[in-house]
């Protein structure tokens, strides 16, 4: 039998193949573990960061909702609880010697009861602010050696005042709890009506915890604390075309487009370029306790300047008086010239104020003492219920055909006329009338009005008044109008304002349905707070002192002087659309604060 075959000297044997398979195998297996393992790391890694991220999320919704409740304690603090007419202030680092007692008061509130299970009533929040007229500490600054932060405040070491919330648990009592917050206020001594809120929003078990610092300044927002509020565009939109000089606030609900000749001021001074103020009228107005009208221009929608007209005056060292806006508050875009605009604060928010509804003053009335005047009042729209219940508080201070009649007073164009050759009339009965002195111009508010607040009269129908010289007035009272006002000067203007300060303890209101039209000669003077359902027209030029209200438009197309008076949003006449102070709170800032 013959041999088998030699093999090749190159082939492997069979157990050399068996072992290099093996080596692989291992080596795959190896990898494989290996990136098993490191995927399993990774997702547990991601496990972990969403776990985290979540625990932030809620921790930053805890401090969200705490901010929340601070800021309505501050509004509700804010028109309800702080003294009518004075600037609202939560100072509390005040001197030693200062009196205590400032108190921030918030409204009742729900709590829950652990053993009834459900949300109870529980007392007001009442915080000393003044922390029993102890002085605070000055504020601690950083001291870096590198002076690279020296001047900033050490927002941690600042002297803030906890507010004792009871209960500031936040989820499901039977689910476990999300987790908690707490609430820290900070006065700004340079700035009363400022206030900083820190809040702390912390999980359960302290798993994450986020700080935020919000700096808010408190401000009335009501129509009648500006010198002219507008409903709708400033002229439709389109460029001011004659002379506007505003001293003090506007509120623009549209567009503004500011002509060649339109300037806004913050006082009632003159000089750097600013036109002299009319001395007859500012000689009627209370002065101003820092020479400042603290004005500020907020129009929602866009701002456009052209040629020469400008938005405050730069200031320069050594003039006593304030000469750049308070604030300017735009939330469109802003075309202006270069250095037409001058103000402490340039910024975008701008809260929305609806025009006043002519039932907002009997809306208030109805909750105050739930009466349902407005639900019962007779006629279809806004306006005409509205009309029926001014017509009815009047009582009989009503000037319609028959007591026209009986007055003598004329009509012209289908709207009722008063002017120089009207005879002298007494309109209403005891306690709430209106009384014309023909040969002294002198129209009289007799009486408290039918609720102590002044003269209601009513005018049913369209009313126009003919001014030849000066009509005056005297003690408080509005003229509600069912239809247009038509204010025609004559003899070099006319004026119609108060016989001697205004607006205390005279004060003049007029409510027109519809429009408001200034008309006549040029010059004419006004001293009142006027409110158009419709729009207010500026024909001939008018020097006014008080506030236009317009729920649509406001057209100057004349030249057009006007005058804010700060003391009159507190001493409204009586039944004013909008009457009263409107606090709002307004976060000028806020930021995650970084724990140190």
């Amino acid at each position: 039998m013959r041999p088998a075959p030699a093999r090749p000297a190159s082939s492997p044997a069979p157990a050399a193949r068996t072992g290099a398979a093996l080596v692989t195998a291992l080596l795959v297996t190896g990898v494989l573990m290996l990136l098993g393992v490191g995927f399993l790391n990774l997702s547990a890694t991601e496990v972990q960061i969403a776990a985290n991220q979540r625990q932030a999320d809620q921790a930053l919704f805890l401090a969200e909702a705490g901010l929340a409740q601070a800021v309505r304690d501050l509004v509700y603090d804010l028109n309800f609880k702080q003294a009518a007419g004075v600037r609202p202030s939560w100072r509390y680092n005040a001197d030693a010697g200062e009196p205590a007692g400032r108190v921030l008061n918030a409204p009742p509130r729900l709590a829950w009861d652990e053993d009834s299970r459900r949300p109870v009533p529980a007392p007001a929040l009442a915080l000393d602010l003044t922390q029993a007229g102890r002085a605070a500490p000055p504020p601690p600054q950083y001291l870096d050696s590198d002076l690279k932060r020296r001047g900033k405040l050490d927002w941690f070491a600042q002297p803030w005042v906890r507010v004792p919330y009871p209960n500031t648990t936040l989820g499901n009592p039977d689910r476990g709890t999300l987790g908690s917050y707490r609430v820290d206020l900070l006065s700004e001594s340079s700035s009363p009506n400022r206030i900083y809120v820190r809040v702390a929003g912390e999980t359960a078990r302290g798993r994450a915890r986020v700080v935020l610092r919000g700096e808010l300044e408190a401000a009335d927002l009501s129509p009648w604390n500006t010198a002219a509020y507008v409903g709708g565009s400033l002229h439709g939109g389109k460029p001011v075309p004659g002379t506007l000089v505003l001293r003090g606030s506007a509120y623009v609900r549209g567009a503004a487009a500011l002509g060649n000749s339109a300037h806004l001021y913050n006082n009632y001074s003159d000089g750097r370029g600013a036109p002299a103020p009319d001395a007859i009228l500012v000689g009627k107005l209370p002065p101003l306790p820092d020479g400042s009208l603290r004005g500020t221009l907020r129009v929602r929608g866009d701002l456009s300047m052209s040629g020469a007209s400008s938005i405050g005056l730069p200031e320069e060292g050594g003039d006593p008086v304030k000469q750049t806006m308070d604030g300017i508050y735009v939330t469109g875009s802003i075309s202006t010239p270069a250095g037409a605009l001058y103000a402490d604060r340039l910024g975008s928010r701008v809260p929305d104020v609806p025009p006043p509804s002519l039932l907002d003053h009997h809306t208030r009335l109805d909750a105050q003492a739930g009466t349902g005047r407005v639900r019962g009042a007779a006629g279809g729209t806004e306006a005409e219920r509205a009309m029926s219940l001014y017509r009815e508080d009047a009582g009989g201070a009503v000037l319609n055909d028959a007591t026209a009649r009986i007055l003598g007073i004329e009509k012209d164009g289908g709207c009722f006329r008063i002017s120089h050759s009207t005879p002298s009339f007494v309109l209403g009965n005891p306690g709430n009338r209106v009384i014309y002195d023909q040969a002294a111009s002198l129209l009289t508010f007799e009486g408290a009005g039918p609720r102590g607040e002044g003269v209601l009269a009513f005018v049913d129908g369209c009313l126009k008044v003919h001014l030849r010289g000066s009509l005056q007035y005297r003690n408080t009272g509005t003229l509600v109008v069912n239809g247009d006002v038509r204010l025609e000067g004559e003899r070099g203007g006319g004026a119609l304002y108060a016989a001697d300060t205004y607006p205390i303890p005279h004060s003049l209101g007029v409510v027109a349905r519809d429009d408001i039209t200034f008309d006549g000669s040029p010059g004419s003077r006004y001293l009142g707070a006027f409110f158009a359902g419709g729009r207010i027209q500026v024909r001939r030029e008018i020097i006014l002192g008080g506030a236009l209200v317009a729920a649509d438009e406001l057209r100057p197309e004349r030249a057009t002087h006007l005058y804010q008076v700060p003391a009159l949003v507190s001493n409204l006449p009586p039944g004013m659309p909008g009457g009263g102070a409107q606090w709002m709170l307004i976060a000028l800032s806020w930021r995650e604060m970084l724990e140190q």
